[in-house]
């Protein structure tokens, strides 16, 4: 025995999925990115030696501009030591010796480093989060598109 489904409301529903995707643009994805990308941040700050506190406050999360991103790709971040060609080496700002700190150098070659031990402790963490972070974005972009009119959440299915 054939059984028969019909459902409408198909369009409605397309229609909903296409509005979606402008709910991925901009803030909330830059929040979602950014409260993963914090968790490493805040454990390497966490690893610089004691005395190196111009490292700590200048270890910060920046945006890759859009023309270096990929095709498809609307957002992108990195962990990074704030530094600037205009401050001189002796600005307390300025953090220019972190990559001794990092990576050791001839005279120092047992360094541990902090970023990549950050990275390599809180990777997991920092993805569990960010993907919380999505989820909620998800649920609440279909609550909202489902409130309008319209929405795939008016449709109807009839079994006969």
């Amino acid at each position: 025995m054939a059984r028969q489904m019909k459902v409408e409301g198909l369009d409605e529903m397309l229609a909903t999925l296409k509005r979606l995707p402008e709910e991925f643009k901009g803030r909330p994805v830059q929040r979602s990115l950014r409260a993963g990308l914090s968790i490493i941040q805040k454990e390497a700050q966490r690893l610089v030696p004691v005395d190196e506190g111009r490292i700590r406050d200048n270890i910060v999360v920046r945006q890759i501009p859009a023309k270096d991103l990929g095709p498809g790709v609307s957002e992108g971040y990195y962990i990074t030591i704030r530094r600037s060609r205009n401050m001189n080496r002796h600005d307390p700002r300025n953090a220019w010796y972190w990559h001794i700190q990092e990576f050791g150098s001839i005279f120092q070659p047992d360094k541990k480093g902090f970023m990549i031990p950050a990275f390599e402790s809180k990777k997991r963490q920092a993805a569990d989060e960010y993907a919380a972070q999505f989820r909620s974005l998800i649920d609440t972009a279909v609550k909202k598109a489902r409130g309008q009119p319209g929405s795939y959440g008016n449709r109807r299915t009839q079994v006969g």
